[in-house]
């Protein structure tokens, strides 16, 4: 989610300046340079994508490992553990 604030659109000139200098003088630096609104386009989707994978992560249910608990089972603790 961290990389997807780097691709924001509203970042976009920043962007899109950042990677024109980037690939300058190679084939990649001219096909962008010739195709700005495509990589605008571009750019905004890896930012979509990636916020929405980063909101995904954050919902979903997380369990806590415990020493002693299998795959997908929890442990017991002992209650004296608990008490630190």
């Amino acid at each position: 989610m961290i990389g997807s604030f780097a691709a924001c659109p509203c970042h976009l000139p920043l962007t899109l300046a950042a990677l024109t200098a980037v690939l300058g003088g190679t084939a990649a630096g001219a096909l962008l340079r010739d195709h700005l609104v495509l990589a605008g386009v571009l750019v905004t989707g890896v930012w979509l994508l990636g916020t929405a994978r980063g909101v995904w992560l954050l919902r979903r249910p997380k369990t806590c490992p415990v020493p002693g608990g299998g795959p997908g089972r929890l442990a017991r603790v002992p209650q004296d553990t608990l008490r630190r």
